[in-house]
C-alpha cells in the first residue's frame, strides 16, 4: 500500500509516513516482513527525495552565485564601454569645436556639437548644492527671500533661480553655465 503511493508523495507527507510507521512498528509484538518492507522502502524513499531537494537546493545556490559573477562582469563591461564611449565624446567634441560649421554630415547621419540646457551654479564656498539644497534656518542667505522657499528648513529654490538668470536678473553668487553635447541625427 505505502510502496505504491509513496512515490508520489511529499517529502513532508514521506516524514509523517515513515514516522507512523515506526510508532505502529514499536507499538506492535510481532513485526511483519510487510512492515518491514514497508518501512525499508518509505525511509530509502525519503532519504532519495531529501537528497534530490539537497542537490536542488545547492544547484539554486550556486546557479545565484554564477549569476552574481556574471553580473560583476557584464557592470565592468558597461563601465569599460562607458568609458569608451565618453573619451569618444570628448575627440568629437575637440574636432567638432574646431570644426566651422560644428557638424559633420555623413551618408548614414550628421554628428554635430549641441549646446546642453543651461545648468545653474551657485558659488558659495559652504557646501554641494543639488537641486534642493538643505540650509540651517539661522543661515543668512546673500539670495533674495523670492528664491528660498522655507518647507521645514530653507531651501534654495535652483529652478527660481536658473528662471530669474536667464531672464537678464543678476543675482549674486550664481551664474548659467551651458555645456554641449554630440549628438547624432
Amino acid at each position: 500500500m505505502i510502496i505504491e503511493q509513496s512515490q508520489k508523495k511529499s517529502l513532508a507527507e514521506l516524514t509523517v509516513d515513515l514516522q507512523l510507521l515506526e510508532r505502529q512498528m514499536d507499538e506492535s509484538e510481532n513485526i511483519s516482513a510487510e512492515q518491514v518492507k514497508e518501512w525499508s522502502f518509505a525511509k530509502d524513499l525519503l532519504q532519495t527525495k531529501t537528497n534530490n531537494w539537497i542537490a536542488y537546493l545547492d544547484l539554486a545556490e550556486s546557479q545565484i552565485a554564477m549569476a552574481d559573477i556574471q553580473l560583476k562582469r557584464v557592470q565592468a563591461q558597461k563601465k569599460s564601454k562607458e568609458a569608451v564611449l565618453k573619451g569618444l565624446h570628448q575627440y568629437l567634441s575637440h574636432v567638432l569645436s574646431n570644426t566651422e560649421g560644428r557638424a559633420i554630415k555623413g551618408t548614414d547621419g550628421t554628428i554635430s556639437l549641441v549646446k546642453n540646457p543651461a545648468s545653474l551654479n551657485i558659488i558659495l564656498p559652504v557646501v554641494n548644492y543639488s537641486s534642493t539644497v538643505v540650509i540651517p534656518v539661522d543661515c543668512t542667505l546673500p539670495f533674495p527671500e523670492r528664491f528660498v522657499q522655507t518647507v521645514v528648513l530653507r531651501t534654495i529654490d535652483k529652478a527660481l533661480l536658473k528662471e530669474a538668470l536667464k531672464s537678464g536678473l543678476s543675482v549674486p553668487f550664481t551664474e548659467l553655465t551651458y555645456s554641449e553635447r554630440i549628438k547624432v541625427k
